[in-house]
């Protein structure tokens, strides 16, 4: 899906880079700026700051925005912080705010909060397959094609 304003989302993640600090990136690999927390050092995802804690790294997405529903999704909290919310920041004000709780604006944030997690999923399925491909204990080969046999004339009697 196309950003609504590619300028505002370009803005966004600068001031989340500089939050975090350049070329920031948690122990465990994680760099996105908006799954950091802005200031630790060194430098620490949400996921990784809830673990020692015995605190479980997740947290529930309002999938409409709070204010145009109650249904919630528990995801990882750096997906959340980093995919999700990020998502909802392109959607127009309005429409995940609804200060007047217009129903046609509730419409859109359930659709498009809809769409949001269908991308989330879709793409975190692939990248999980791709993820168990590559530990394959065989190499992946194709079938071999069906044989062709000789067509019989039909039988005449």
């Amino acid at each position: 899906m196309a950003q609504r304003d590619p300028i505002a989302a370009y803005v966004r993640n600068a001031r989340a880079q500089r939050r975090v600090g350049a070329g920031a990136q948690c122990s465990c690999g994680e760099a996105r700026p908006f799954a950091l927390i802005a200031g630790a050092n060194p430098a620490i995802c949400f996921a990784c700051d809830r673990l020692p804690r015995g605190e479980a790294p997740f947290e529930e997405h309002h999938v409409y925005g709070r204010a145009n529903g109650d249904l919630t999704l528990r995801v990882p909290i750096n997906e959340h912080r980093a995919r999700l919310s990020v998502a909802q920041y392109e959607w127009p004000p309005g429409t995940l705010s609804n200060p007047y709780g217009c129903p046609q604006c509730e419409a859109a944030a359930r659709l498009r909060g809809i769409a949001d997690v269908m991308q989330y999923l879709s793409d975190d399925s692939r990248d999980r397959a791709q993820e168990l491909e590559k530990r394959c204990d065989h190499p992946v080969k194709p079938k071999p094609a069906p044989k062709k046999t000789a067509r019989k004339p039909p039988k005449r009697g």
